[in-house]
């Protein structure tokens, strides 16, 4: 026994271990009971508060990238060194409480969102998902949205996740709808809760995913519970610098404001570029965004970039570098 080796995967400081969390797991959760879902829920919803969506996604996507830098550089049975390992170990227990928080707050929104379902669409309803959660739907029908809520709270129909999973998302995909609720916008955000509960999409896929989620009115981000409304020119900030690769310039990038940027956010983003230095520049490649597919234009921020050198080319400023952008040699 003196001799026995474990392997390194039974070491908690390795990458092989941390994946072993909740948080990486794409496993079925369908035959957990709905009532014990919403157990969970209801002390959660008078606890958690509200926070902004983009300081949650910059938390997500700078711990994201951290944690894509290790796994590059480290096997998965390599025993970690002890900074990184305790980078790791942040970026896994608060990307946990963030996807929580998303997970509550999806099932909470496509199970109030149902109640616009025509009510010629129930009886096709009770056929294939079964009278107690058309009645559920009935009863939220015409309610106020936080009404809405808490009926449904009270009312939940008695089910399993995974059925009540593929319920929702058959409403939302086959029922009828009036313009502006429901219909396939609504749906795709139910899928992806039914990948997560189906085990096609592990917590953390369904966060990477959930930030871009847009209803008929824009991000699902305006339910009022959970979270705050979202800043729709930020928020898109925020997701366009992700797509590039740029949430530790956007972190570190003074000249953008710093409203989002959480204290957690900012100790990762600096840990990073401790750890792995020439990895993250300090500013933000506007340039960079723009090419990457952004879906706003970033051209005013692109062209705070540029400067003169005296008695030289035109240059723009992009990652600390100056890249010429006009051959003609200046003369003023």
């Amino acid at each position: 026994m003196a001799n026995l080796i474990l392997p390194y995967h039974a070491r908690r400081d390795t990458i092989a271990y941390l994946k072993t969390q909740a948080l990486f797991r794409a496993q079925s959760m369908r035959e957990v009971e709905l009532a014990s879902v919403v157990k969970q829920v209801r002390p959660y919803l008078s606890l958690c508060g509200t926070v902004a969506p983009e300081k949650h996604a910059i938390d997500f996507y700078v711990g994201n990238a951290i944690w894509g830098e290790i796994l590059k550089r480290y096997a998965p049975d390599q025993p970690l060194p002890p900074e990184v390992l305790n980078v790791a170990r942040d970026y896994v227990r608060h990307a946990s409480v963030v996807s929580q928080r998303l997970m509550y707050y999806m099932l909470l929104i496509i199970s109030r969102e149902s109640r616009h379902a025509y009510a010629s669409s129930y009886p096709e309803m009770i056929v294939n998902h079964g009278s107690d959660f058309q009645a559920t739907i009935a009863k939220m029908h015409g309610h106020q949205s936080m009404a809405a809520k808490d009926i449904w709270l009270n009312n939940f129909p008695k089910m399993q996740l995974g059925a009540y999973a593929d319920a929702v998302s058959w409403t939302f995909h086959n029922a009828g709808f009036s313009g502006g609720f429901g219909g396939k916008k609504w749906a795709a955000i139910a899928d992806v809760f039914k990948g997560c509960v189906g085990g096609a999409l592990s917590p953390e896929m369904l966060t990477d995913v959930s930030w871009a989620l847009c209803h008929n009115g824009g991000p699902i981000f305006n339910k009022q519970m959970t979270y705050d409304l979202y800043d729709s020119y930020a928020l898109k900030q925020v997701l366009d610098a992700q797509r590039a690769g740029q949430i530790p310039e956007y972190i570190s990038d003074p000249s953008i404001g710093k409203g989002y940027v959480t204290s957690y956010a900012q100790s990762m983003a600096d840990r990073g570029k401790l750890m792995f230095p020439g990895v993250w520049g300090k500013t933000v490649d506007w340039q960079k965004v723009q090419e990457a597919g952004a879906v706003q234009s970033y051209q005013n921020l692109i062209k705070k970039t540029v400067a003169a050198k005296p008695k030289g080319n035109v240059y723009y400023i992009a990652h600390d570098k100056y890249v010429p952008v006009i051959t003609k040699t200046r003369t003023a």
